[in-house]
């Protein structure tokens, strides 16, 4: 792919970015949700009206009045979207919550390659000692993801437990600081997938 990354000020910048995917001549633009104006606003371009737009969403139906009411807001961008791609069923029932059509609606934000993971269990059926245990998070290390509850409930695991196991956490973001302190945590950074 043809593709540059952006400084903090451009990827905010709306008519960088519109620009730079109308340069781009796409012929489907993915999106990762709602909540990056300058993606949002990429709805409302003329140059951009033939094209198809494709949401990915994981964010779960939890029934709060923000969610009820998110069709208020977000109606005219939702009904622009050909496709929503939800991770499962509690994503799906926000799309359906939101008034996203069930033909548009489609589960598998996440992929998993089956034929390379099917050779991990022969090796963990063959460690005499078990399979190593450990927690595992990814994704960005932003207050959103809660990471402080996360990590409040690590420590007081670690508490409980005579052998605890570790918690390994892959991403960037702000708190990195905390993650780093934290003890029993191993902070790999940014992982590829």
């Amino acid at each position: 792919l043809n593709c540059r990354f952006l400084s903090e000020v451009e990827k905010d910048d709306c008519d960088l970015m519109a620009r730079l995917v109308i340069e781009a001549k796409p012929d489907v633009i993915v999106l990762c949700g709602w909540f990056h104006t300058p993606f949002n606003q990429l709805i409302s371009r003329p140059e951009l009206s033939d094209k198809k737009f494709i949401m990915g969403m994981d964010t779960p139906w939890q029934d709060t009045w923000r969610q009820r009411l998110g069709r208020l807001k977000m109606g005219r961008f939702l009904d622009r979207m050909d496709r929503v791609i939800v991770s499962g069923e509690r994503s799906r029932q926000l799309a359906q919550a939101l008034k996203v059509p069930e033909h548009k609606i489609k589960r598998g934000v996440y992929g998993i390659d089956y034929k390379s993971f099917t050779q991990a269990y022969p090796v963990r059926r063959s460690n005499p000692e078990g399979w190593p245990k450990r927690f595992l998070f990814t994704g960005r290390y932003h207050v959103v993801k809660a990471l402080d509850v996360l990590l409040k409930a690590y420590t007081a695991y670690r508490a409980s437990v005579e052998n605890p196991w570790p918690l390994t956490m892959c991403g960037t973001g702000p708190l990195e600081d905390l993650i780093n302190a934290a003890p029993g945590v191993e902070n790999l950074g940014f992982v590829q997938p």
